[in-house]
């Protein structure tokens, strides 16, 4: 009942959220990933990265074929923004804050 409320709420079809069930044992995926700053040449392709877990029905584990770097990205990779991220985790004091590295843009 759940299941059929969640579809229609968000109109996916019924074998796109069967995946979605199916996928969740995915434990690896391929992403290009930068370990540390610089520019686009730092990013390396990581056959072995950790898939992102799907913890709600809303989530979705989309397969990309293709995919292009914002401006904003490369910036991120540059240090854009890595002081501002760091001095929230330093306030926050989160031990559950993710790592700074691997960057995985997009």
């Amino acid at each position: 009942m759940l299941q059929t409320q969640i579809l229609k709420k968000y109109a996916l079809p019924v074998r796109c959220y069967h995946c979605l069930i199916q996928t969740r044992g995915i434990k690896t995926m391929k992403a290009w990933q930068a370990f540390e700053y610089g520019g686009p040449e730092n990013l390396q392709l990581n056959t072995m990265a950790v898939t992102p877990a799907i913890t709600s029905p809303m989530d979705i584990l989309v397969k990309v074929h293709a995919a292009s770097m914002n401006p904003l990205d490369i910036r991120m990779l540059e240090g854009y923004g890595a002081s501002a991220f760091n001095a929230v985790k330093k306030i926050t004091k989160c031990s559950l804050a993710p790592p700074e590295f691997p960057l995985t843009p997009g």
